[in-house]
């Protein structure tokens, strides 16, 4: 039976339990250090993390607010551009009205023209309705021009409107 102790003294002694166990007690140090560097990186990557979002949120917050500012201007200029084209409509109204009452007029000089005898008066009067036949048809061009640019600046508004979100 001491044989057998002894054999089996010498083969717990050669075993890697010792070994292990060995191992275990001299890397202990070690790895308790080890564990404690990767928790202090896993921190530091989160506190990282966590700066990175608070500075997104803060340059989004800021584009928000520049975003805001630049909305409220184009609506200040839509609201601007929209009065000037209902005075610019008024206007071409008005135009229009004068107009009408001028070819009314020439027409009606025309007819007396045709009936009567022409004198130097009215070869005179004629030639001043001419030019101010002229200058209305120089006008209507320029209110084309006009209602043209209006258009155009209307589409260019609505181009331009920034859509909400």
């Amino acid at each position: 039976m001491n044989l057998d102790i002894g054999t089996l003294i010498i083969a717990i002694l050669g075993s890697s339990v010792i070994t292990a166990f060995l191992t275990l007690l001299f890397t202990r140090r070690k790895t308790a250090a080890e564990t404690e560097g990767i928790k202090a990186k896993a921190a530091s990557d989160e506190v990282d993390t966590i700066r990175k979002r608070s500075d997104l949120l803060e340059k989004m917050q800021d584009e928000n607010v520049d975003l805001y500012t630049r909305n409220t201007e184009l609506e200040k200029a839509k609201v601007d551009n929209v009065r000037t084209i209902e005075i610019l409509t008024a206007r071409l109204a008005a135009r229009d009205q004068q107009l009408e009452t001028l070819n009314t007029q020439m027409n009606r000089l025309a007819k007396l023209a045709e009936q009567a005898p022409i004198t130097e008066i009215l070869r005179s009067q004629l030639e001043s309705v001419n030019k101010i036949a002229d200058e209305l048809q120089k006008m209507l061009v320029e209110k084309e021009k006009t209602l043209q640019e209006l258009s155009q600046t209307n589409r260019d508004l609505e181009m331009r409107k920034v859509p909400k979100s």
